[in-house]
């Protein structure tokens, strides 16, 4: 136990473009990444309410006790008009049986998004853009299939997703910034690749 623990505790990554801007090169970060990080953390998108912190996943919401919310429901599911989503991924719902942690996920960190793809937690946005869309409009409308259903609406959304205007050029910015957040080095390095030439579990 010990010794995962001090595997994990060392795999930090913090050597992307982003760290090296706010270390202080100027030259790491393009118009555009400079652009998209004053939005991101703009009042107008509010990006950073729930990803904050060095992992960009430390949410600065309170709940009623002062204790930090680490849950949301952003609207991305609204199966059958009353909040619902797939039945096989409830989120929190399926550990508190309590209905209004249906649809709750934890915040994900955004780091090392260029390698992360497809999006959401279960992989149903293909790329950032649709994230972005999902979010100005205040989550997500499903109009055909299995998973029609407007998520906009869903009644278990939490009130921060409420939507935002953003134009096109403006919306390419943040993705340069979320992607600016993305680490090559950390992600090549040998240390963290699996030490085994072949499939171990099969002994």
């Amino acid at each position: 136990m010990k010794a995962i623990s001090a595997f994990e505790l060392s795999i930090v990554s913090n050597n992307s473009a982003y760290d090296k801007y706010i270390k202080g090169d100027t030259n790491a970060f393009s118009v555009k990444e400079k652009r998209g990080k004053n939005l991101f953390f703009s009042k107008e998108l509010n990006c950073v309410s729930c990803h904050g912190g060095f992992n960009f996943s430390s949410p600065t919401i309170v709940d009623n006790n002062g204790d930090t919310v680490y849950y949301f429901n952003t609207g991305q599911y609204n199966l059958d008009n009353n909040g619902a989503y797939p039945s096989y991924d409830q989120g929190l719902f399926e550990i508190t049986n309590n209905k209004t942690d249906i649809g709750k996920y934890r915040v994900p960190t955004l780091r090392n998004l260029a390698f992360t793809a497809p999006y959401l937690h279960d992989g149903s946005a293909e790329k950032l853009d649709e994230i972005i869309d999902n979010y100005a409009a205040g989550g997500r409308n499903i109009t055909q299939g299995l998973y029609k259903g407007n998520g906009i609406k869903n009644q278990y959304k939490h009130t921060l997703i409420k939507g935002f205007k953003i134009s096109k050029t403006d919306k390419q910015n943040v993705i340069h910034f979320l992607l600016s957040l993305s680490d090559t080095g950390f992600v090549k390095n040998t240390k963290y690749q699996n030490p085994f030439s072949e499939d171990e579990t099969k002994y």
